[in-house]
């Protein structure tokens, strides 16, 4: 940096410019330790978690958000239409926390409990609540009551959204800890749930990791996508009661605006699982009654249909399957009662056991 101070006026001159360049601190050391002072600015994270009758669950969701190695900056728990004691434990972490990472940087949160009581468009209206009291913040991150993530789940969706501002929205890999799942017929149903989402997750991560619904679980979304597809569909609120899957049809405006939405590479969450035949069909017919509602126009609100919006493929797909799956079985009885009519129905033992026992129940001994 010699040159900075230089004059060419002769060898005199130049001789008193290198003595007095060399009496001068670095400028770059200089610059370095003016600079290790300043504080270093982050995105910010606001949480929404949206209860209804959570008090099995909520004490952990908020150890697991307050034990996140990336806090949130906030967290606001909206309960409504609960009559149970979810405020009452939530309320035991209301106000002010804060930890010292192993990087020695000390990290603050605030968890605000807000029971709005009876509310008629029930986990909608909750979500919109939430937004509205971090609407000025960078993300919304959105937690349901019953689910648990992994220690650097928000660490990894803040990393993978900041990375591309492409991106809407980012949902986590999710799947159902079946630990503490008892009887029969629970873990028989959580077992065929925990395939189900990893059938889903794996189809995701083989497409580019494209994910065509942002689950409510547990996803974090861009307050600027949030906000533009709201103008888009001429929306106060991201989230709208006019559709069965709420998270489903955000996902399809968000990817409408443009923005991209994808699933995690490493974020990981557990979800509630259903454990009962009854509020498992609830929720399959649910699921399925909001797809179809969004392939074609539903008859709530102004719901439009997007059949060949490219977040439907996947739903298209499974009702494919579905059609498929029930037409198989219906040929089967018809087969099976024609050929009983005419006595030509023959039955082998075998054919009960699995396939990989059936191989081995029919093939013969080698000779040597």
């Amino acid at each position: 940096m010699a040159q900075v101070f230089t004059v060419a006026r002769g060898g005199e001159q130049d001789s008193h410019a290198r003595e007095t360049a060399d009496t001068l601190p670095p400028v770059e050391s200089g610059l370095a330790a003016a600079t290790e002072f300043l504080p270093t600015m982050r995105a910010t994270i606001g949480c929404v978690i949206p209860a209804y009758n959570e008090e099995e669950s909520i004490r952990d969701v908020l150890e697991s958000l307050i034990g996140q190695t990336r806090m949130p900056d906030v967290i606001h728990v909206v309960v409504n239409n609960t009559n149970d004691r979810t405020v009452e434990y939530a309320a035991e972490y209301a106000g002010a926390h804060s930890r010292v990472g192993e990087d020695g940087v000390e990290q603050f949160t605030e968890v605000f409990v807000h029971d709005i009581g009876k509310n008629p468009d029930k986990k909608v209206g909750a979500l919109n609540y939430g937004y509205s009291l971090v609407e000025g913040l960078d993300y919304l991150l959105g937690v349901d009551g019953d689910t648990i993530a992994d220690s650097r789940a928000i660490e990894f969706l803040e990393a993978e959204i900041e990375s591309d501002s492409r991106i809407g929205g980012i949902s986590a890999i999710y799947t159902i800890d079946d630990s503490k799942i008892e009887g029969t017929i629970g873990r028989f149903l959580i077992a065929g749930q925990r395939a189900q989402f990893a059938a889903f997750n794996m189809q995701n991560m083989l497409k580019g990791r494209n994910m065509a619904v942002l689950g409510g679980q547990y996803s974090i979304f861009s307050m600027k996508a949030l906000s533009e597809a709201m103008a888009a569909n001429h929306q106060r609120t991201p989230w709208v009661k006019d559709s069965e899957v709420e998270d489903s049809l955000l996902s399809l405006q968000v990817k409408s605006a443009g923005y991209l939405t994808k699933i995690s590479a490493q974020a990981r969450a557990d979800v509630g699982g259903m454990t009962t035949l009854r509020s498992l069909d609830a929720q399959q017919v649910k699921w399925n009654y909001g797809a179809i509602e969004l392939m074609w126009p539903g008859q709530r609100g102004d719901t439009k249909g997007q059949p060949l919006h490219p977040n439907m493929r996947q739903r298209w797909l499974e009702n494919f399957s579905m059609a498929v799956n029930g037409l198989t079985r219906i040929l089967f009885i018809v087969l099976l009662a024609g050929s009983l009519s005419i006595d030509a129905f023959v039955f082998m033992w075998w054919w009960v056991l699995p396939p990989s026992r059936r191989r081995c129940s029919t093939c013969a001994p080698r000779s040597g």
